[in-house]
């Protein structure tokens, strides 16, 4: 307890078996091949192209990059990173994006169909003909 400065065993040991902090170690994996602005120009080639899955955004983008790269200036090297992606990774990127969850939240889902259908078309017009008897 002289050596280490602490008065009672208890502080020792509480020293000793505290974690220590680690070194921070470089995040493992591959290097990400989409860039921020990649993935912003897939995100609104997804909601322009009506929001399709992974498998059929990754063989319409050859066609939605060429039509885009006539109306904005987009590098080859970022079509080539996007050309090159899969899609599972379209999949990955566009999961926060995607709007599926909404059954798990809500289950009623048949109430909400019903909801708005109502809300779309009343089902019965009000008449208010106040002249007529038995109208309360």
């Amino acid at each position: 307890m002289e050596l280490t400065g602490y008065k009672s065993p208890k502080s020792i040991i509480r020293y000793f078996s505290r974690t220590r902090r680690r070194k921070q170690v470089e995040k493992r994996g591959r290097l990400p091949k989409l860039q921020p602005c990649d993935i912003e120009l897939i995100k609104s080639i997804w909601l322009k192209s009506d929001q399709p899955c992974g498998k059929r955004l990754h063989s319409m983008l050859p066609t939605w990059l060429q039509a885009y790269s006539k109306r904005q200036e987009i590098d080859e090297a970022s079509q080539r990173r996007i050309l090159s992606v899969s899609p599972a990774t379209l999949d990955r990127v566009l999961r926060d994006c995607k709007v599926d969850n909404i059954h798990k939240v809500n289950k009623q889902t048949t109430m909400v169909v019903n909801c708005q259908v109502n809300n779309w078309h009343p089902v019965k017009e009000p008449s208010f003909n106040l002249l007529s008897l038995g109208f309360i």
